[in-house]
């Protein structure tokens, strides 16, 4: 199976989630357990989109993202994002799923 194969089977897979909030995360836990290590450029892309499903906003208000939006309260990490459409500011937990992302992108850019 080629990486188009891959890609197209994996965002395949998700689009009845796109269209219904009601939907199980089992479409998302077959996008997280792909192996897509030998393509690290898929790898990176998968990932940041599953940021996005886990998070639940829009991709302009997670899109720049960084260490410094992260913040700790009782314990408990989270982002914090100033939407960029309500100008509100929202906090957003970090899963375990989340955590497991975060050390797979930075794990990647050292090497």
């Amino acid at each position: 199976m080629n990486c188009t194969t891959i890609f197209h089977l994996l965002f395949y897979i998700l689009l009845p989630f796109t269209f219904c909030a009601q939907k199980d995360n089992v479409e998302l836990q077959k996008m997280f357990d792909a192996d897509l290590s030998q393509n690290r450029t898929m790898e990176l892309a998968r990932d940041i989109f599953l940021i996005g499903c886990y998070i639940g906003q829009r991709v302009s208000d997670y899109n720049g993202l960084t260490e410094n939006d992260i913040i700790t309260l009782k314990g408990v990490k989270y982002f914090k994002i100033r939407q960029s459409k309500t100008k509100t500011d929202v906090l957003c937990p970090i899963t375990k799923e989340i955590s497991e992302i975060l050390g797979r992108i930075e794990a990647g850019f050292g090497e």
